[in-house]
């Protein structure tokens, strides 16, 4: 009885450990599903309130919904680019988990380094697929990536690097340069709260000197 009661133990134990792992690398995701789903029970409770109660079943309007997903899904991709939704600005928190995303992803590719044309390639919304999709989930458009700027961010009033120095190897031309993916990945999963917080370090406020003295 008590070796059931220890196995059961470190099952929950185990299970809780992982699945608290998958929550905090996709906090963001989670978020903003969660005021998704508020803002539905704030619609719901609107329309049965106007109705005088309960509309119908749940599995009804979950097929009802579904159709009309499905059109506004095929008028959006008839529809020419210029009067298509606008897609919102990326975040710097947005972008820590999207590069959290594309890094896992081409680690489970077994790419050792990439450029910042496969970093675009990755993010473009015609090849969107798998973790690439969290773009998609973002509401986040088109991504255009010309050097490592996009990189440099800010979050609570202050600039952050989305990089570390060391995972970027420059080459001569005419070879690009590249970004070493498992140690880009891991120094984001370590320094991610610290990133979130908008704490710099002494090479961000370099970089940020640096920057205001090439634009006097």
């Amino acid at each position: 009885m008590v070796d059931d009661f220890e196995k059961k133990f470190e099952a929950v134990d185990n299970l809780s450990r992982d699945i608290a792992v998958l929550e905090h690398e996709n906090w963001f995701v989670l978020e903003q599903a969660q005021k998704v789903q508020d803002q539905i029970a704030k619609v719901r409770a609107k329309h049965e309130k106007a109705f005088g109660g309960s509309i119908g079943p749940e599995s009804l309007v979950r097929r009802k919904v579904d159709e009309f997903r499905r059109g506004l899904e095929l008028r959006s991709r008839s529809m020419p680019k210029s009067r298509t939704r606008p897609t919102i600005r990326i975040t710097g928190p947005m972008k820590i988990q999207v590069l959290k995303a594309m890094l896992m992803d081409f680690e489970s590719l077994n790419k050792e380094a990439i450029t910042l044309e496969e970093i675009e390639s990755w993010c473009s919304r015609e090849r969107r697929k798998g973790r690439s999709e969290i773009l998609n989930e973002m509401g986040i458009g088109s991504i255009s990536i010309p050097s490592t700027q996009f990189f440099q961010t800010t979050i609570n009033g202050n600039s952050v690097q989305l990089y570390p120095p060391s995972a970027y190897r420059t080459q001569k031309p005419p070879f690009p340069a590249r970004f070493h993916v498992k140690e880009w990945l891991h120094w984001l999963k370590k320094e991610e709260r610290r990133l979130l917080r908008g704490e710099q370090t002494s090479l961000d406020k370099a970089s940020v000197r640096k920057r205001s003295k090439l634009s006097k």
